[in-house]
């Protein structure tokens, strides 16, 4: 059995909008995405249409349908067997510690994979690793 990670999630999201329009199907795959065994710090990882069908109990008709949905709503980038949550950064407190970790995740994608990684993600990681140089 894989060592548990702890992830949190901000009890406001049942008030956002987006979230709370949600079907409950989507509103399970969202929470999957943001809780499964392959998330990290950077909220970028690989992971499989199939498995995610298998692990939530969908089929993987309508998880394909989900992540073209959340596609188009801008909250992911999906692209071969990869994700990206694109607000995931920007939702966590990270230590020092974390920071190093997500720098690393980062620097360790595929060439092809870290061009997906949007712009913005990435300049906000740098202002949080300079702020966080700055308390040094």
């Amino acid at each position: 059995m894989a060592k548990a990670k702890l992830r949190s999630i901000n009890t406001a999201i049942w008030f956002d909008p987006w979230f709370f329009d949600l079907s409950p199907n989507k509103k399970l795959v969202w929470l999957y995405l943001l809780t499964n065994e392959s998330t990290n710090m950077l909220g970028a990882y690989q992971i499989t249409i199939v498995r995610i069908a298998f692990e939530t109990g969908l089929s993987e008709k309508i998880i394909s349908e989900i992540l073209s949905d959340f596609q188009s709503d801008r909250k992911i980038i999906f692209q071969d067997h990869f994700i990206i949550i694109i607000n995931w950064v920007k939702n966590q407190s990270y230590n020092s510690n974390m920071l190093i970790n997500v720098d690393a995740i980062l620097n360790d994608l595929k060439p092809s994979l870290r061009e997906l990684m949007p712009k913005e993600i990435i300049k906000y990681i740098n202002w949080l690793k300079e702020k966080q140089n700055k308390r040094k």
